[in-house]
């Protein structure tokens, strides 16, 4: 990801993104209210939905304070586009979760892919 100067808008190779301006969060005082986004795909690295989630979000949050919630697999991206964790982010591991979930369906409907 590189900021052009002459347009100060950040770019991946898959296309232009954002602007390079903060988050409506950073100009929050401590009681506002924050929209919170819930976004499994949400990476501003990425092409495809996680990259619609991201745009999503940076939609939201320059009209609004917002604080999203999104996938560990998220989280480098995210710091590197500015995002400060646990003020304007939360990634969550729900693999920790899932993992067992999904074994446990695949046991009890008789093995991988039969349910």
């Amino acid at each position: 990801m590189t900021i052009r100067p002459e347009t100060g808008l950040m770019q991946t190779t898959a296309m232009t993104i954002c602007s390079s301006e903060p988050p409506h969060s950073a100009l929050r005082t401590p009681h506002s209210p924050r929209v919170l986004i819930i976004a499994e795909e949400c990476n501003p690295e990425w092409t495809s939905v996680p990259l619609v989630g991201w745009s999503h979000y940076q939609a939201i949050a320059r009209l609004t304070p917002t604080h999203l919630v999104t996938q560990i697999r998220n989280r480098d991206a995210i710091v590197r586009a500015g995002l400060v964790e646990g003020i304007d982010f939360t990634a969550i591991d729900s693999e920790k979760v899932a993992g067992p979930a999904v074994r446990f369906g695949d046991w009890v409907s008789g093995g991988a892919g039969k349910g």
